[in-house]
């Protein structure tokens, strides 16, 4: 019976979504208490209701995380290494099984990555030219086969070790690190158009070997490049 008012009360929690555009605004002002009072603006509209679908939650959650971590790139913040030091990733998303447990690791993975924006606009401003140089340059031609540190050295008239030693004190990754999550992040978007096929991605991006590719997307997001698609493909959907 109480399932039946639920359905006649005509909750249709497929319109429901998160403000991505306000949670990106409180991880850029440090405002914590804000980013916390919106997710549970989100949440506490399934309080008390019968959901038939509760995988919708898990995929809208999941679907946030993506938006902000394309939003953090240009923050030059990586989600995925924000998770790994709190060792979690996507996926752990299925594993909370209360509302309230969805809405803690949402809050602990965002607010984390408000403390990486801090940290890494304190590191922009000693950020030398050089850096930004070198930076250009790879977000400029990551997709290409040749890049590597041999070419970047060329381009900015450096030896390849001060190179190296550039991304590790500025970029606080090495070399590789950088250009994988620069091709994994493109590739997220690719995956969207469902007439590109994954090894085209692949290829278009610089891999040369398509199952290196298929193992790299899904050490860093839990999931496959088709999984990643099928998701995508289902939020869109679902909000249709």
């Amino acid at each position: 019976m109480y399932y039946d008012e639920i359905r006649e009360a005509d909750f249709d929690y497929y319109t429901i979504s998160f403000d991505d555009a306000k949670i990106m605004e409180y991880i850029l002002k440090q405002e914590k208490e804000k980013l916390m009072e919106a997710l549970d603006r989100t949440f506490s509209v399934f309080y008390d209701r019968v959901i038939s679908d509760y995988g919708y939650i898990n995929r809208l959650c999941l679907e946030l995380l993506f938006h902000i971590s394309r939003k953090l790139l240009r923050c030059s913040v990586q989600m995925e290494k924000v998770m790994k030091e709190q060792g979690c990733r996507y996926s752990d998303i299925y594993k909370k099984d209360t509302l309230k447990e969805k809405r803690d690791f949402l809050y602990l993975v965002l607010s984390e990555s408000s403390k990486a924006c801090k940290e890494m606009r304190g590191e922009n401003k000693k950020r030398s030219s050089l850096a930004s140089a070198i930076r250009e340059v790879v977000d400029l031609e990551f997709t290409s086969n040749k890049i590597s540190l041999e070419y970047i050295a060329g381009k900015v008239h450096k030896n390849t070790a001060y190179i190296s030693k550039i991304f590790k004190s500025e970029f606080e990754c090495n070399f590789s690190e950088y250009v994988t999550q620069k091709r994994v992040e493109k590739s997220k978007e690719l995956l969207s158009d469902p007439s590109l096929k994954i090894y085209e991605i692949a290829e278009a991006l610089g891999w040369a070997d398509v199952s290196n590719y298929i193992k790299v997307f899904k050490k860093s997001c839990g999931m496959s490049p088709n999984e990643y698609r099928n998701f995508v493909e289902g939020a869109r959907s679902g909000r249709e």
